[in-house]
């Protein structure tokens, strides 16, 4: 079978973030390669025009329920799992980025999850509601949460 142009530019797009999504989730990276890879695989069966104009969101879903089916399946209770935010390697000063990690970890798992897709994947409130399987109000309202949070936690100190 030919692997479509269409299909190569979505891989070389989504792969990583999604192995880094889905890493946040499981804590396991060849755990998070194989659950990209199903997903992957999944899409090739799909038809084009079913998914096309909905493709981030459909791959974060795939993903993301079947990392939550790997935590399950591992016995870890998926509510009581922060995931694992991570702060771009150009940031500067590593005693800040360990300091904002650390306010992170003491959010909500689904505060993490919002600011996750927010900051590090890009995704617009509609992507993340799919994703998230909840309403884009809700989503705001995470965000804006999680934001407050973090800047009472860091008292001003740092932008």
């Amino acid at each position: 079978m030919e692997v479509s142009s269409w299909f190569r530019q979505i891989f070389a797009t989504y792969e990583g973030r999604l192995i880094r999504y889905t890493y946040k989730i499981v804590g396991n990276k060849e755990s998070s390669k194989d659950i990209v890879q199903d997903c992957f695989l999944k899409l090739l069966k799909k038809n084009q025009s079913e998914v096309e104009h909905k493709i981030p969101p459909w791959l974060y879903i795939v993903c993301r329920n079947a990392a939550i089916d790997e935590l399950r399946k591992n016995k870890k209770n998926v509510s009581d799992e922060g995931m694992d935010f991570q702060i771009d390697s150009n940031y500067e000063d590593e005693f800040v980025k360990k300091e904002i990690i650390k306010c992170i970890k003491k959010l909500s798992p689904k505060h993490q999850e919002a600011l996750v897709l927010k900051f590090q994947e890009g995704m617009s409130y509609k992507e993340m509601s799919s994703v998230m399987k909840t309403t884009e109000s809700y989503v705001g309202v995470l965000i804006h949460e999680g934001i407050k949070f973090l800047r009472e936690e860091m008292g001003g100190r740092h932008d």
